[in-house]
């Protein structure tokens, strides 16, 4: 099974025009990332919900059909060709965004490069499991005592309420 290799080029001009659309700019699309987000999004879900609502929202503005996985693909191929500081270098030259604007997001690339720099995942269920069973102690779990100091205790002010039996 062989593809054409004119619909290949077409894919991959629809993907870069894709890539070089300014996201940061287009407050429609900003308005409705933000509501697929969320007030707290999950960091590891950030990267491919914006991709995916990119991809819609450039297909419906296009109405050509764009692969959400065609389009990841495409983007790991053009970061593995091209360092994310070259990347960084053509943005750039290309488009200045206005960063002092606060009412505009970041967007995908800042994304990109915001998720590149992160903290390291927390440690695997695995290790984890490994942890209790060899009843050492968890990184970021308090040891909470069973007992209450009787010195920290505060002293009840309130005077008891009546029970409706007691009346």
């Amino acid at each position: 099974m062989s593809t054409d290799p004119h619909i290949i080029s077409e894919e991959i001009d629809m993907y870069r025009q894709l890539d070089e659309y300014p996201w940061d700019q287009d407050k429609e699309f900003q308005g409705g990332l933000s509501a697929i987000l969320g007030p707290n999004p999950i960091p590891s879900q950030i990267f491919d919900l914006t991709l995916r609502a990119q991809c819609f929202y450039f297909s419906r503005k296009t109405t050509i059909p764009i692969s959400f996985e065609g389009y990841k693909s495409y983007l790991l191929q053009k970061e593995i060709r091209h360092p994310v500081s070259e990347i960084t270098k053509e943005r750039s030259s290309k488009s200045p965004l206005n960063q002092d604007s606060a009412d505009v997001q970041p967007g995908l690339f800042s994304l990109r490069t915001t998720l590149n720099r992160s903290a390291p995942y927390p440690p695997s269920f695995a290790h984890i499991i490994e942890l209790i069973t060899s009843n050492a102690p968890i990184p970021g779990i308090y040891d909470i005592p069973p007992t209450i100091v009787p010195e920290q205790a505060s002293v009840a002010t309130a005077p008891k309420r009546k029970k409706p039996w007691d009346k």
